[in-house]
């Protein structure tokens, strides 16, 4: 059985009858593999798309447990890239995959920090490249349809200042990761977050409202959501401009006509 894998300086290794090959030439559709060794003269030939075959024999034994390992290696980048999944769990699963099959070679094969690196470069090549400017970031298709025009709002914002927040681990299915952007105008909200340490009561209800009371709610028991939100508002229905907030809270994430189910945000079952 062969195999070809990656070596560290990203040329193809052949792996056959538990040899390393490194590839000596092309010569129109046949492949001609040397081994690794340079002392040794064992010599590997594909031809087309055909199983590679043994030309000349090696000098010296064969190395199962490193070519085993380096299918590993090989299988573990190859589903980092893949899937969508956190980098450790496929670590973890592949690991626990060998032991049941080749127990004899898991001692063998790299702990996680020893290939992080290379496993986070693995998952990063099926990212796009990062813009460098904004003349770079194209926005099409489906992820240019948002809610009432809401990127075209986010950019035209008189105020100075955007929060972002973003969700990895607890992102609900099927989505993998969410980031979001937000923009709160003619509230007081801004001011009330920019200026933390502002000792003004209006401000203070305002992070208080947001982060202690509406946030909670999504590890609330589902049945109480709708009473623990009126209780919410009538406590703070002072704050200065509060109703437009009110009304996105409840339109959005609380109303029977709600926009996201609370399938989609509510964790209180995972507490």
């Amino acid at each position: 059985m062969s195999t070809i894998v990656e070596s560290k300086r990203k040329k193809p290794t052949l792996l056959l009858d538990n040899f390393r090959f490194t590839r000596d030439k092309i010569i129109n559709t046949t492949i001609y593999w040397k081994c690794e060794d340079r002392s040794c003269l064992g010599r590997a030939v594909q031809c087309d798309l055909n199983s590679p075959f043994m030309k000349q024999p090696h000098n010296h034994e064969g190395d199962e447990i490193k070519c085993k390992v380096e299918e590993f290696r090989m299988n573990l980048k190859q589903r980092i890239e893949d899937s969508p999944q956190p980098v450790k769990k496929i670590y973890r699963e592949q690991i626990i995959s060998l032991y049941t099959t080749s127990s004899q070679i898991t001692q063998f094969t790299p702990m996680f920090h020893e290939m992080k690196i290379s496993l986070y470069n693995a998952r990063n090549t099926s990212y796009p490249s990062a813009p460098r400017n904004i003349d770079d970031v194209m926005i099409e298709g489906i992820c240019s349809k948002t809610l009432n025009e809401s990127l075209k709002q986010l950019s035209e914002s008189d105020h100075g200042h955007l929060f972002f927040d973003e969700t990895f681990k607890s992102c609900p299915n099927p989505f993998y990761q969410l980031y979001s952007a937000h923009s709160l105008q003619e509230l007081g909200f801004q001011s009330a977050f920019i200026d933390k340490k502002s000792r003004d009561m209006n401000k203070i209800n305002v992070r208080n409202l947001y982060k202690k009371k509406t946030c909670a709610l999504a590890f609330m028991p589902p049945q109480e959501i709708s009473n623990l939100g009126v209780i919410i508002m009538d406590e703070y229905q002072d704050i200065d401009n509060i109703g437009e907030f009110y009304d996105y809270v409840t339109n959005t994430w609380i109303d029977n006509d709600r926009l996201f189910d609370y399938t989609l945000w509510q964790y209180y079952h995972f507490i």
